[in-house]
C-alpha cells in the first residue's frame, strides 16, 4: 500500500480534477491511499472529501492577473510566471512548504495535471506521472514553449529562477523538459496533436468521464442549450446579454457568478443552474456553448453534442478551430469580431437545433467512438506499478 499524491494547480474542478479523480479511483481499488492537493477548496472539490479522499489546500500561488481581461493571448510561460516562477524568494517558500507536506504525508508517488510547481519540487526525489495535454506538456522535441504573443515571458527567465532555487543539477536545460514528469500520459485525440505527436508515449485518447456515458441511438432530439463559460469579464457578460434575447431555452453555469450577476442577466429563456455531469448534459441538451477548452471539447465530441465555441485565448482558439474543422461545432472568434450579437447567435442556433444537424452529429460521433483506443485503465495501473 502506497501514499499517492494527486495535484492540480490550475483548474477549478471540471476536466482537470476529473482526470485525477479517475486515476484515484483505480489506485484506491488497488489498496493505495490517495491525497489530493487542490489550489482552491470550494464546492467543486467537496465531493472528493465526501468520497473519503484526503484533501488539502496545496501551497500554490494564485495568479496575479486575469489574463482574459487582456486582449493579448497568454502563453504557458505567462501562466507559470504569475505563479511565482520569476520570484526566487516566493519559490523557495513554496518549495519548503511542499517538501514538508511530502514528508508528513509520506508520499511515494505523485500524479499531476497542470502542476509545474510540484513537478520541480519532486524532481529526482519522488516519481511523477503527469496526466497532461500538449498545452501543459509541450513535446520535449521542442526547444522552447510556443509563444502566442511577442511580450510573453521568455523560457530563459523562468529557468534562471529555477536554477537559483533548486540548483543546476536538478533543473532540465529546456522548459518543455521542465514540464515533464518521469512518465507522461497524453490525453488528447489524434486530431489535437498540434505539437509534435511523437512525444505521446504512453498515450490515452478520448475522455475519462464521457467514456462511460452511452447514448441510445433512438435519442430524443432536444431543443435546449447549455452554456459553460469561465467568468472572464466582460466577455462572459457580453455573451450572456445576447443569449438572453434568444427564443431558445438556455441553462447557464458560470463559475464565480454571484446572485446579483444571475439576477441581472436571467430572462424568461435564460436560467442559471449548477454544474452538470456529462450524463446530464447528454440527456437534456443538444447544444453546449463553451470556451473551447481541450477537455470540454473532446468530451462533447464523444457525447455527440453540438458545440458553439467562444475561445478566450490562443490555445482554446486552436482547439476550437480543430473541432469546427471536424464539423463538431461552430467557432466564434472574439479576436476577429468586435461584437457578438443576437442575429449571429440566432443563425447558428437555428442550424444547430435542426433535426438534420443533430442526426449528422450523432452519426459522426458513432464513427468517432468506433476508433480503436488504448485502454486508459490498463495504462494508468501499469504506470503506477512501475514506480511502486
Amino acid at each position: 500500500m502506497a501514499n499517492i499524491l494527486l495535484v492540480n494547480e490550475y483548474g477549478e474542478g471540471n476536466f482537470h480534477i476529473n482526470l485525477l479523480l479517475y486515476a484515484s479511483k483505480l489506485l484506491t481499488a488497488l489498496g493505495h491511499n490517495c491525497h489530493f492537493g487542490i489550489p482552491i477548496l470550494n464546492k467543486s472539490t467537496s465531493s472528493l472529501v465526501s468520497s473519503g479522499y484526503k484533501v488539502f489546500q496545496a501551497p500554490i500561488l494564485p495568479p496575479e492577473v486575469n489574463f482574459h481581461q487582456n486582449k493579448k493571448s497568454p502563453s504557458l510561460t505567462d501562466f507559470i510566471s504569475k505563479r511565482g516562477f520569476l520570484d526566487v524568494n516566493r519559490m523557495k517558500t513554496i518549495t519548503e512548504i511542499w517538501e514538508n507536506e511530502l514528508k508528513i504525508r509520506k508520499i511515494d508517488l505523485i500524479f499531476t495535471n497542470f502542476a509545474p510547481t510540484i513537478l520541480q519540487v519532486a524532481r529526482q526525489k519522488i516519481p511523477v506521472i503527469n496526466l497532461g495535454t500538449y498545452w501543459d506538456t509541450p513535446s520535449i522535441l521542442l526547444k522552447t514553449i510556443p509563444k502566442f504573443n511577442k511580450d510573453s515571458v521568455e523560457d530563459e527567465k523562468i529557468l534562471e529562477t529555477l536554477v537559483k532555487v533548486f540548483g543546476a543539477s536538478r533543473v532540465p536545460n529546456t522548459m518543455p523538459k521542465v514540464l515533464h514528469g518521469d512518465r507522461n500520459l497524453i490525453v488528447t485525440e489524434p486530431e489535437f496533436d498540434y505539437n509534435h505527436p511523437k512525444n505521446a508515449k504512453p498515450r490515452a485518447v478520448g475522455s475519462f468521464e464521457a467514456e462511460n456515458v452511452i447514448k441510445h441511438k433512438n435519442f430524443i432530439i432536444s431543443k435546449k442549450a447549455f452554456v459553460y463559460l469561465h467568468s472572464y469579464r466582460p466577455n462572459a457578460l457580453r455573451i450572456l446579454k445576447e443569449l438572453a434575447k434568444l427564443n431558445y431555452k438556455i441553462d447557464a453555469y458560470i463559475p464565480k457568478f454571484n446572485s446579483g450577476d444571475k439576477e441581472r442577466y436571467k430572462s424568461k429563456n435564460l436560467s442559471f443552474v449548477d454544474k452538470k455531469t456529462y450524463k446530464e448534459l447528454q440527456e437534456n441538451y443538444a447544444l453546449v456553448i463553451n470556451h473551447g477548452g481541450l477537455g470540454m471539447g473532446q468530451n462533447m465530441m464523444f457525447l455527440g453534442l453540438n458545440q458553439i465555441l467562444i475561445p478566450s485565448h490562443r490555445e482554446n482558439l486552436i482547439n476550437s478551430s480543430i473541432i469546427s474543422g471536424l464539423k463538431f461545432g461552430s467557432t466564434i472568434n472574439q479576436q476577429l469580431q468586435k461584437s457578438i450579437d443576437k442575429k449571429q447567435f440566432e443563425k447558428i442556433f437555428d442550424e444547430m437545433f435542426s433535426n438534420k444537424k443533430q442526426e449528422e452529429i450523432w452519426e459522426k460521433t458513432q464513427l468517432f467512438r468506433l476508433r480503436k483506443r488504448p485502454n486508459v485503465k490498463e495504462i494508468i495501473i501499469k504506470l503506477s506499478k512501475t514506480f511502486i
